[in-house]
């Protein structure tokens, strides 16, 4: 099953509701990680199987960190849009991804427009202290005209 443009605008308005209405930074994050779990499972049965030998804490943030390297993977593999509308969804999302580890708190992220899955990631990069260059990096190699062209 592949993501498009309408399911994913649809999955993070709920999600953003969700979260508006989350009354702790906890229960924030309960939420952040059980729809990170689904996007595991829906995408990678058996990388999801592994992870439940984890302890519960560190299986959360292996699941939050999955999510925010599926979306932009969906974006360019798979979303059916044109080269220059992924472009600017990858753009828009480290610019999102920037803001994101520039503020402080789960909910007061997603009221600030970002959106769920980075919300949380920023959560596991600033907890972990994962250098943000390293996700910039992911995301530059995401970049259409910088993947591999086949032969």
């Amino acid at each position: 099953m592949a993501w498009d443009r309408s399911r994913w605008e649809r999955l993070n308005q709920r999600l953003s509701r969700t979260l508006g209405q989350a009354r702790t930074e906890p229960q924030a994050w309960r939420a952040i990680v059980r729809q990170a779990r689904r996007v595991l499972r829906t995408y990678s049965s058996s990388f999801f199987l592994v992870t439940r030998f984890l302890p519960p804490a560190k299986r959360a943030e292996v699941e939050v960190i999955y999510a925010s390297v599926r979306y932009p993977d969906e974006v360019v593999d798979t979303f059916p849009i044109s080269p220059g509308e992924k472009l600017t969804l990858l753009n828009h999302w480290e610019l999102s991804y920037r803001y994101a580890v520039s503020q402080e708190g789960l909910r007061s992220r997603v009221r600030a427009g970002i959106p769920w899955i980075l919300a949380g990631f920023a959560e596991v990069v600033r907890r972990r202290r994962i250098p943000h260059q390293d996700y910039l990096a992911f995301l530059n190699a995401m970049r259409p005209w910088r993947r591999a062209r086949p032969g």
